[in-house]
C-alpha cells in the first residue's frame, strides 16, 4: 500500500499525532516540525504555490507580528508567544509540498479507523470508571480534567487532553467516516460502523458542541448528497444510513440517558446552562481588555499577556485577542476560499474539506478548531491531498468518478 518514502512519512506523521499526548506541547511540536521539515526537504525540487498557501502564510505573518510585538512593548514571554508561530510551519510545509503528497485514501481510512476504534474503547472504559484504564488518563490528559471532567462529570478524555478535544477530534472523524461512505466507492460497511463509533466517542465525552456540529453537518453532508445524485439510483444510500444512524443513536440514548448527565442539560437547559453562561462571562472579561488598547487590538496582544489564552473556550475570540482583527480577516479569506471548494474541486477531498471546516467552524465558537494541532494538520492534509489530486486528473494521471 506504502510503495514510496513520501507516503510512508505522511502516514507516519499523521499516526504521530494523532496518538502522542498533545499536552505535552513543546515535544508535540517538535517531533511534528522535524516531520514535516524531512518532507519538504525530501521534496525541495517539487515545490508548488497555491492560493490557499498564500493565504496561509498571510496568516503566519499576522501571527509573527502577534508574538513579537507584545515581547517588544508589553514585556510578554518570548517562548509562550513562538510557540504560536510553530503552530503553523508544519501544515505550511505541507501545503508547499502538496505536489508531492502521495497519501492513499486507504491509508486515511486505516489511520482514522485505528484511532477512532483505540479511542472508542478507552472512552468506553473510562466512562465504565474501569480502574485498568487510568494510566491512560496520566499520560494523554491534564490532571484537571481527570480529576473534575472525567471524575466529577464522568465525560470520558480518550486519548485527548480533555473531553472537549475529545468530542472535537470525533466529531472530525465522523465528518470523514459519512463523507466516505456517500462519496468513496468502496469502505460502505467499515465506514458505516466507524461513523457511530466516533458519534459514540462524542457521547461519552459529552461534548455538547461536538454533539450539534456533527449532527448539523450530518444533516447537511445528507442534503448535499440527495440534491448532487437526485437523477440516480445510488440516492437509495442514504436509507440503509439513516436507519443504522437512527436506530443506533435511539439504542444509546435510551442505554446510557441517565449516565449523560451533562449531554442532558443541552435540551434541559439550552445556552442558559451555568457551562455556557460562564464561557460567555469570560469572552466579555477578555473582550473588555483587550479593547483598551486599540492598536494591539489590531495586531495581536500575544498569547502570554491574555488571560485564559490556553483555555478561552472560544476560538474566536482568541484570534481576536491573541492574533488580532489583521489576522481574523486573514482567516476570514481563508476559509471562504476553503468553501470554494465546492465547486472548485469536485472529488472526494475537496468534500472532505468544505464539511469538515463547516463542522470546525461550529467547533470553535466553544472550543476550537483550527488552533488544535490534530485539527489543523488533518483540515490542512486534505487540502493538500485535494490540490495533489487536481493537479493528477489534468495529467490524466487519475479520474474522479
Amino acid at each position: 500500500m506504502l510503495k514510496n518514502l513520501n507516503s510512508k512519512i505522511l502516514v507516519f506523521t499523521l499516526i504521530f499525532i494523532l496518538f502522542f499526548p498533545s499536552k505535552h506541547l513543546y515535544f508535540f511540536y517538535f517531533f511534528v516540525f522535524s516531520f514535516s521539515f524531512g518532507f519538504l526537504l525530501k521534496n525541495v525540487s517539487y515545490l508548488k504555490t497555491s492560493v490557499s498557501l498564500n493565504l496561509l502564510l498571510l496568516i503566519l505573518v499576522g501571527v509573527i507580528f502577534s508574538s513579537l510585538l507584545p515581547v517588544m512593548f508589553l514585556g510578554s514571554n518570548i517562548s509562550k508567544n513562538l510557540t504560536e508561530v510553530l503552530r503553523f510551519l508544519p501544515v505550511i510545509f505541507i501545503l508547499l509540498s502538496f505536489y508531492k503528497v502521495d497519501f492513499p485514501y486507504k491509508s486515511l481510512v486505516i489511520v482514522f479507523s485505528s484511532y477512532t476504534i483505540i479511542n472508542f474503547i478507552v472512552s468506553f472504559l473510562q466512562f465504565n470508571n474501569s480502574a485498568a484504564i487510568g494510566f491512560v488518563g496520566n499520560i494523554y490528559s491534564s490532571e484537571l480534567h481527570v480529576k473534575s471532567s472525567l471524575g466529577i462529570a464522568n465525560r470520558a478524555l480518550g486519548l485527548s487532553s480533555g473531553p472537549g478535544s475529545n468530542g472535537a477530534i470525533s466529531a472530525i472523524l465522523c465528518i470523514f467516516f459519512i463523507v466516505t461512505y456517500f462519496f468513496q466507492k468502496d469502505f460502505k460497511k467499515t465506514s458505516i460502523v466507524l461513523y457511530l463509533l466516533s458519534f459514540s466517542n462524542i457521547l461519552l465525552s459529552q461534548s455538547q458542541t461536538a454533539f450539534v456540529s456533527v449532527l448539523l453537518i450530518t444533516f447537511l453532508v445528507i442534503i448535499f448528497f440527495i440534491i448532487k445524485f437526485i437523477k440516480r439510483k445510488s440516492i437509495v444510500k442514504v436509507l440503509p444510513f439513516l436507519a443504522v444512524i437512527l436506530g443506533g443513536g435511539l439504542w444509546a440514548f435510551n442505554k446510557y440517558m441517565e449516565q449523560l448527565r451533562y449531554l442532558s442539560t443541552l435540551f434541559e437547559m439550552g445556552l442558559s446552562r451555568s457551562s455556557y453562561e460562564a464561557r460567555e462571562d469570560k469572552v466579555g472579561l477578555i473582550w473588555d481588555l483587550v479593547t483598551q488598547r486599540p492598536f494591539f487590538l489590531f495586531f495581536g496582544h500575544g498569547k502570554d499577556f491574555v488571560p485564559y489564552s490556553s483555555g478561552m473556550d472560544n476560538e474566536y475570540i482568541f484570534i481576536i485577542a491573541v492574533y488580532g482583527l489583521f489576522t481574523l480577516l486573514a482567516f476570514i479569506i481563508w476559509y471562504l476560499y476553503s468553501f470554494m471548494f465546492l465547486f472548485l474541486y469536485k472529488n472526494i477531498y475537496g468534500y472532505l474539506v468544505v464539511f469538515t471546516l463547516a463542522c470546525g467552524l461550529v467547533i470553535a465558537w466553544p472550543s476550537a478548531f483550527i488552533s488544535d494541532p490534530r485539527l489543523m494538520f488533518i483540515f490542512c492534509l486534505y487540502i493538500a491531498l485535494c490540490l495533489n489530486f487536481s493537479y493528477k486528473e489534468k495529467e490524466g494521471l487519475v479520474k474522479y468518478e
